[in-house]
């Protein structure tokens, strides 16, 4: 065997030697280990078995490789990660990149519809839902407490690459506002109204409009399920007519429209659109804080591939939920907060080469949302993602000992590019 094949064998046989838990097991037990066999008649291939019986069986090397066996034996998963504040009004930028607890009542009530279906499934897995403290997160919190609630409404939009944590930023935002009496206008992904194989209906009120009754309702569900004790103490201010027999009279409790709206369907788009007039005039009246939060404002934007029974196209402006929510972006009302998202997933396949908001909202979203104050996203941190993995560790996320060294939490990082995503992608595969 030439020499140069002999010092590529050389080089690598620790590693290999590692890699196999039986070889390493002997090792460190300090016994010989038996000659390596191979069932082949070729000289080379003999060559190298009896280079690598001589190595692992030197004294010298045995030494030297025991000694880093036993160091790599030890996690380097061995940083804090845990805030034990879980109440996000008293976090600081000096509890960034750690962990935070969401009761599990403030998640079924608050977050549930808000995280995507990874997430989801992770909290059921881990048996609790934490979400990281991160600065976009806090900066955003900041703006909010320090706005002046009796000027027009300021906007403000998340913006990032895929999988950066935008979502889980807003959901740190909505569970800020939800401890502090807000109510809570949530519209978790407004993309998936545009799409196709959605149930459609006509507007029994305005010519042209495109009702979505099962999604209304399904929205109306989710506010009530976030704002039950506000929408008890707050009545309605005007009177509705929905049919010769059915009307809302002044003084009717909020909540007993978003129930009239969940047992007639039909009605459930119009009930959206009186829950947020009386919303706004409450918010306009100091009666109450408004915290609008949407995920993916820039689906409320893009092109909508719903036909009618005739088969014509739906615009999208036409759509009874989209003008519902696009009227809340607008600064004619005061006592409140816009807090929004941006995202490629949100728009048309054929406008998806850029992450900004410019280019997402497009021309006419841009200039509704203009001015407002952008935060990006980025991806982690070297703390944020050495915390993240030590959460996954805790939580037996990642359960293979090699996943827990010092190299196999590089090649885990290298793999992730630091986008939490990905991250959580790379460990949750065998």
């Amino acid at each position: 065997m030439d020499a140069l094949l002999r010092m590529q064998v050389l080089g690598r046989i620790g590693n290999i030697i590692y890699r196999h838990s039986q070889l390493k097991t002997t090792l460190l037990s300090g016994r010989k280990i038996p000659y390596l066999r191979l069932h082949s008649k070729s000289f080379t291939e003999k060559s190298l078995l009896r280079c690598m019986n001589s190595v692992v069986n030197n004294d010298v090397f045995r030494r030297t490789y025991s000694i880093t066996a036993e160091q790599n034996e030890h996690t380097s998963l061995t940083f804090a990660f845990r805030c034990h504040d879980n109440n996000p009004a008293n976090h600081t930028i000096d509890q960034e990149g750690l962990f935070y607890t969401v009761p599990s009542e403030d998640y079924k009530r608050y977050l549930h519809k808000a995280i995507n279906t990874e997430f989801s499934a992770q909290v059921k897995v881990f048996a609790e839902s934490c979400i990281m403290i991160r600065k976009p997160a806090l900066e955003m919190i900041d703006y909010i407490r320090n706005s002046d609630l009796n000027r027009p409404v300021a906007r403000a939009i998340f913006y990032g690459h895929t999988g950066a944590g935008k979502t889980m930023s807003l959901c740190h935002v909505l569970h800020y506002c939800s401890k502090e009496n807000w109510l809570i206008v949530h519209v978790p992904w407004p993309a998936k109204w545009n799409k196709r194989n959605r149930e459609i209906a006509v507007s029994p009120f305005k010519e042209g409009r495109i009702d979505l009754p099962l999604d209304a309702a399904e929205w109306l569900l989710h506010f009530r399920t976030q704002n039950t004790d506000l929408l008890k103490e707050l009545t309605c201010q005007f009177s509705y007519t929905w049919s010769k027999r059915e009307s809302t009279e002044s003084g009717t409790p909020l909540i007993d429209i978003v129930d009239f709206g969940l047992s007639r369907n039909k009605f459930a788009s119009d009930c959206v659109g009186v829950l947020m007039k009386e919303v706004k005039k409450y918010a306009c009246d100091k009666r109450v804080k408004v915290l609008v939060a949407i995920d993916g404002v820039n689906g409320l934007y893009s092109q909508c591939a719903l036909k009618t029974e005739e088969k014509e196209n739906v615009l999208i402006e036409n759509v009874s939920l989209v003008r519902t929510f696009r009227k809340l972006l607008n600064t004619d009302w005061s006592n409140g907060f816009v807090v929004c998202t941006v995202d490629i997933n949100a728009s048309h396949y054929s406008t998806r080469e850029n992450h900004t908001p410019r280019y997402l909202l497009g021309k006419q979203g841009f200039e509704v949302m203009d001015p407002f104050i952008p935060v990006q996203v980025p991806i982690y941190t070297d703390k944020e993602i050495y915390s993240c993995l030590c959460y996954y560790s805790d939580r037996n996320w990642i359960q293979h000992p090699n996943g827990k060294t010092d190299e196999g939490l590089k090649e885990i990082i290298f793999l992730s590019n630091h986008n939490p995503y990905t991250l959580a992608r790379v460990c949750s595969s065998r």
